[in-house]
């Protein structure tokens, strides 16, 4: 009797291992099996309490373009973020995460590539904006030539100085709804992490005016 209860006891067990492993194949990831497709990232790994280690690799990256002109975000969407007195401007460079099986607590790097931009008599800038070129740091700092702050105002402190011209890269919902607080995007990789139900990576130019700004590009490259 002993000897046919252990025996049910063991299948029993082996069967709920293996409807577990079935259960987390069906997910459809792959990346966990495809290490061999990692490359370095030369960027220090960072973790926090209660968030596993970021792993010193990722499995794919893809150049996002960045138009001079682009706005980060929709305001009509977010009414309590507005940064711009011009409806005229571009649309966001814009990656759909699940496109590329990047989920809520993933980490991404990003990173400004490349490129140069401008604005009419302007200097023209690449990845860090006006930085060194004599301009304070827009921040929290409200432009009355726009009569509204730049999109760093909605960045968290810590995120500054921040400049004119720099990429601020945000999370939204699928419908553009802003998820958590935009940050600055230079040409240091910074690792990011995805907030719960973020659905699109956006990514426009630190700046209240992007009409009149020329429509050259910044490069901005992202691994996950």
């Amino acid at each position: 009797m002993f000897k046919e209860l252990a025996r049910v006891v063991a299948v029993t067990t082996l069967l709920f291992a293996t409807t577990v492993i079935a259960d987390d194949d069906d997910r459809g990831d792959s990346r966990e099996t495809e290490s061999a497709r990692c490359y370095p990232v030369d960027s220090p790994v960072i973790s926090s309490a209660g968030v596993k280690s970021i792993s010193r690799c990722f499995h794919g990256s893809l150049p996002i373009v960045v138009s001079g002109r682009s706005n980060p975000w929709d305001q009509s969407l977010n009414p309590t973020k507005v940064y711009s007195a011009s409806g005229d401007a571009f649309a966001p460079g814009m990656v759909v995460l699940a496109s590329y099986r990047i989920r809520s607590g993933d980490y991404i790097s990003l990173a400004c590539t490349g490129g140069t931009t401008n604005a009419g008599g302007l200097p023209q800038t690449g990845c860090e904006g006006l930085k060194g070129f004599g301009f304070p740091p827009t921040d929290d700092v409200f432009q009355p030539a726009c009569g509204t702050y730049y999109p760093s105002a909605f960045m968290d402190a810590s995120n500054y100085p921040t400049w004119v011209f720099q990429v601020v890269g945000v999370f939204t919902k699928s419908n553009g709804v802003i998820v958590g607080k935009p940050f600055p995007v230079t040409s240091a990789t910074q690792f990011v992490a995805v907030p719960k139900h973020a659905a699109v990576l956006q990514l426009g130019m630190n700046d209240c005016l992007n009409s009149d700004n020329s429509a050259d590009p910044l490069t901005v490259k992202l691994a996950f």
